[in-house]
This record gives structure tokens, sequence and C-alpha cells, in this order.
């Protein structure tokens, strides 16, 4: 069943011929009915639905870099599973970034988070993503949400998106508040990379 899913959302996301996607991730929607219902971390009452937006975006970095999760496919279920199990929430939901790179550190780094629009221009967004192994999630609706950036179009403006939770396929420059960074290399490159 997440073979079918996973080539579903590959193929669902189609760009205009003025939009650039160095790499390709899968389209994990927070909401699925395979773990939409599933509390997010420690959390009693709060679901991977209510507030999995970042925790998504995470696992469609780590499944489109074929990084897997204890032996299975990543996904926000198997995330959020591995993350309880490593202490990676705090005040139960609060995703910790730092505890991600836990899941294989030659492979996966975390750079750090910026808290404000002008962190990084354009041209340095689009230099993050041409990197293909630098992961930009963007913080947008002012700090309310978490997308995977996946691409850009010829301007300076545009972000094309897989985004967990609406079906939005881009948001502009000025919709950026802020930033997730890590660095992750395909499953592939394990003997050639080497984060700094």
């Amino acid at each position: 069943m997440r073979a079918v899913f996973l080539l579903v959302a590959t193929v669902v996301c189609v760009y205009a011929s003025n939009v650039t996607v160095p790499v390709t991730y899968p389209l994990f929607k927070q909401c699925n009915t395979s773990w939409g219902s599933i509390n997010i971390g420690t959390s009693k009452n709060t679901t991977i639905c209510q507030v999995g937006c970042l925790m998504s975006s995470v696992s469609m970095a780590l499944n489109g870099k074929g990084i897997t999760i204890n032996g299975d496919i990543a996904d926000p279920e198997t995330l959020n599973t591995w993350l309880v199990a490593n202490n990676g929430y705090s005040d139960t939901d609060m995703l910790q970034e730092s505890v991600v790179a836990g899941i294989d550190e030659h492979l996966i780094q975390w750079v750090g988070a910026a808290y404000n629009n002008t962190a990084f221009s354009p041209s340095d967004i689009k230099q993050m993503l041409n990197d293909q192994t630098t992961i930009v999630i963007l913080n947008v609706l002012q700090g309310h949400h978490f997308v995977l950036t996946v691409g850009y179009d010829d301007g300076e403006t545009n972000f094309y998106v897989n985004d967990p939770g609406f079906e939005t396929l881009f948001y502009t420059y000025s919709d950026i508040v802020g930033y997730r960074i890590f660095k992750m290399a395909s499953n592939n490159e394990r003997p050639r990379i080497k984060f700094n």
C-alpha cells in the first residue's frame, strides 16, 4: 500500500516548463489516513494531522534521499515512532530537529534554523536547492506552517513546495518567515559524503 502511495505522490507533482526541481521528493500529507490520527510525539491528544507539518516535511526529505529508519521506509509514521523512541520531541510535540541526524549521521546533518525571512536571499535558496544535499524547509503562513521546498521558477519570488497540509504548489519569497536547514546525502552516496 505504501509503495503505491509513493508512486502516485511522485507522479502528481507536475510543474510548468519554467520551474526547476533539482530533486524529486514524495508528497506526504500529514492527514493521510495511514498516520494522520496517530498522536505526535508523546502527546495524548494532538495528532500528526493537527501539528505534523514540520515532521512530515522532514520525512519527505528522508524518503526522497532513500534514507530508511531502522530499515523501514521513511514516512511520517516511521519518523514519529523513531523520534519518540529517541527523545526527538520537547514539550510533547515540538520537534527537536538536531535529533534527526541520529537516524544516520553519515547521511544527515542538522545545519540550523533561521527565524526571519531575510536570512537567505532568493538566490541563496536557489543555490541551496541546486546543491542537492541541502534540504530547505520553509516556515510560512505567518509562522504557523512548514513545507518542503522542492523548486523555483525563473523569477525571484516563487518557491515550489511539497505542502503536507494544503494543496499549495508554491509560496512567494514574501510568504517566508523562517527556515529549517538540513544536509542530507542520498543513501547511495554513503561512501563519498563527508559533512563539514
